[in-house]
């Protein structure tokens, strides 16, 4: 679960939220294909319990949320909040996949405003990779 990315000291732990399991074996494969491990979360938004556990997994690590939103709803905003307050100061980054024919434009527009990076399927995976490095080993300025 946890990874020390090439020149990072910090753990990075990523974890996929999706309730479809063929995606989740994919992404999975290919992260795995590039030297991460990932643990999966089989739900579309994670339960208090789940994310206590992920928030104590280690107050040091990186988090990386890779959300499958296929069926977000409105509510979209407030459960991404609730899970940044778990975590505290912890970092987090929440990258979120959607399909965005079955999104709306105000659900869209709320998941620009609480993640990191909203990447629309079909994902790139180079791209979602490169996304991942950035977050987990910061370019000094």
């Amino acid at each position: 679960m946890e990874v020390t990315n090439h020149g990072s000291p910090t753990p990075i732990i990523i974890t996929l939220i999706s309730e479809n399991s063929a995606y989740a074996t994919t992404l999975s494969s290919y992260f795995r294909a590039k030297g991460y491990q990932l643990q999966w979360l089989n739900c579309l938004y994670p339960t208090a319990a789940e994310l206590t556990q992920l928030a104590k997994i280690g107050d040091q690590s990186c988090h990386v949320l890779v959300m499958d939103l296929a069926n977000a709803g409105e509510e979209v905003k407030d459960k991404l909040d609730e899970m940044r307050k778990f975590f505290g100061s912890s970092p987090i980054t929440i990258i979120a996949l959607v399909d965005a024919t079955e999104q709306t434009k105000s659900n869209i527009a709320q998941l620009e405003i609480a993640t990191n990076e909203l990447l629309v399927k079909p994902v790139r995976f180079h791209r979602l990779m490169e996304i991942v490095r950035e977050e987990t080993c910061p370019v000094p300025r």
